[in-house]
């Protein structure tokens, strides 16, 4: 596997963690106080949806690309 794909996959990972800690962390109160930790929670899952898809689509360009030199 490609190494930027995979550091890929570990930066969706951290951003779902980071979604996690938003939403169940009891301590996120501090730091995101009232609905804001609702709403970087969204945002953080929007964002690694919109990361995922390019992924995807990163990888399927690679793909054709080594049949193409094949």
């Amino acid at each position: 596997m490609n190494t930027t794909v995979s550091i890929s996959y570990v930066m969706i990972s951290v951003m779902l963690l980071l979604v996690v800690a938003c939403l169940f962390a009891d301590s996120a109160e501090q730091w995101l106080p009232g609905n804001r930790r609702y709403v970087m929670a969204g945002v953080l899952m929007v964002y690694t949806g919109i990361r995922w898809y390019r992924l995807q689509a990163f990888k399927k360009r690679l793909n054709d690309e080594q049949h193409e030199a094949n």
